[in-house]
């Protein structure tokens, strides 16, 4: 019979099954766009250290300031269309490094005298939306890529408006026979409407940005305060 001792007895394991307390913060892990309240971030070109001057002759030239890219595809764009950019200088938000050779995507915001502006909102940033204020401007400085007013597709204004002037002097030719007028005037009506249609349909502009254009991104003013 062992005794008491005895380091043969039989002693019952340890609970190694150990019961986890608490919820997992599912809120934590999700990644939401930008709030329109949110202030954007200002995006800087990252300072050189010494480590980037290896092989490099002008370690002691000012470094420009000004964050460079261009457009990485050929597209006929039109307001509120996407266009592809590509990073040609590492920048920095918010302490966080965006590499040279990055994509970002910026969205055509208007046409104004033979200029295409386009604005950058939100960056991509090491798995998090990060909102931004970046507009693109053209190498002469300023806003909005410089594109001949020949190379927009043309307007309808014109078209729309010697159509109207024209269907508007059928009427003049004068019809003594009032069931004859009020034909006419159906057909003026239905004119109009066509005239319309297609003025919505062609009075967009578009125009078609090259692969390789060199642009600057600049913070909005929001951020120069």
């Amino acid at each position: 019979m062992p005794s008491a001792t005895d380091s043969t007895a039989t002693v019952a394991p340890p609970d190694t099954m150990t019961q986890t307390k608490g919820t997992i913060d599912e809120e934590s892990r999700s990644v939401k766009a930008p709030a329109e309240t949110d202030k954007a971030s200002e995006v800087v070109k990252k300072v050189k250290t010494t480590s980037d001057y290896f092989n490099t002759l002008a370690k002691d030239a000012r470094e420009p300031k000004l964050i460079k890219a261009i457009i990485d595809e050929n597209i006929k764009a039109v307001d509120g269309s996407r266009v592809r950019l590509r990073l040609l200088d590492d920048i920095e938000i918010n302490e966080s490094v965006v590499r040279r050779g990055t994509y970002l995507y910026a969205t055509v915001s208007g046409f104004s005298s033979g200029r295409v502006k386009g604005s950058i909102n939100s960056i991509l940033v090491e798995d998090e939306l990060v909102k931004v204020s970046l507009s693109i401007y053209d190498t002469d400085g300023l806003e909005g890529l410089y594109v001949p007013i020949s190379q927009f597709r043309e307007t309808s204004k014109d078209v729309a408006s010697s159509a109207m002037s024209g269907s508007m002097n059928m009427n003049t030719s004068g019809y003594g026979n009032s069931l004859a007028q009020w034909g006419m005037q159906a057909v003026n009506n239905a004119y109009q409407k066509t005239s319309n249609a297609i003025s919505k349909a062609i009075k967009k502009n578009k125009v078609k940005l090259k692969y390789g254009t060199f642009v600057y991104l600049v913070n909005g003013r929001e951020n120069r305060n």
